[in-house]
């Protein structure tokens, strides 16, 4: 269905999705200039005022998770959702295209492309969800940050149903899916607006500054105790 009240309905959660992802991009270049940084610990150890800093970048871990598994949760805002409502649009999409650059060419509008995107972007969205990583990011979302189940959560329940197992998942996970969720939102993007956003370059804009900042940062427990 192309109507004008499906329309509607599909900007509004595409723009949900859009404004999400601006923050969530900040926050993964942060993570990315942090975990695994040497200066962290240096900067931050032995200190009253690191503590408060190492309870923020966790905040800021649990968030990032919480971005890439609410972005794949069966609501009404979320990736599978949306890639489901813009099947069968690719004509019309097209048509808008021409119509909004009547002197590009075709091949640069993508006419005669733009459903087979969206079947890609549907087999890409599937196959992240059946990945090792994000089965691992759901469980931990779901037993450890969202509830308290550690070991008996509804989801846990389902992979041993399915034999599945997979092992804890690792901040370098946690970052590599939240790059990735975040492709999958500029590729909605892309096809639904004939936007190009270029998430990697703000993704590299935060961790340029959060590396500028730990490096510029005084160690703390010598700024405490009056060493500097």
């Amino acid at each position: 269905m192309t109507s004008a009240f499906e329309r509607e309905k599909i900007n509004a959660l595409v723009k949900e999705l859009d404004l999400t992802l601006n923050s969530a991009l900040y926050d993964i270049g942060f993570l990315q200039a942090t975990i695994g940084n040497e200066l962290v610990a240096e900067k931050i150890g032995n200190s009253f005022s690191g503590h408060a800093l190492d309870v923020a970048i966790r905040a800021v871990i649990q968030k990032t998770l919480l971005f890439v598994t609410r972005s794949w949760d069966d609501n009404s805002d979320s990736i599978p959702i949306i890639v489901g409502k813009l099947e069968g649009w690719g004509t019309t999409l097209e048509e808008d295209r021409k119509d909004r650059k009547p002197d590009f060419p075709d091949d640069f509008l993508e006419i005669g492309q733009v459903e087979h995107n969206i079947q890609e972007l549907k087999k890409d969205a599937e196959g992240f969800q059946n990945s090792e990583q994000f089965l691992a990011a759901k469980l931990h979302r779901d037993e450890n940050v969202a509830h308290l189940l550690k070991g008996k959560s509804g989801h846990r329940r389902k992979l041993k149903k399915l034999e599945i197992k997979v092992d804890p998942v690792t901040y370098d996970q946690v970052i590599e899916l939240g790059k990735k969720t975040a492709d999958f939102v500029t590729r909605i993007l892309q096809i639904w607006e004939f936007t190009l956003k270029d998430s990697n370059q703000w993704i590299e804009n935060s961790e340029k500054h959060t590396r500028l900042f730990w490096k510029t940062l005084p160690i703390l427990s010598e700024a405490e105790n009056g060493e500097q």
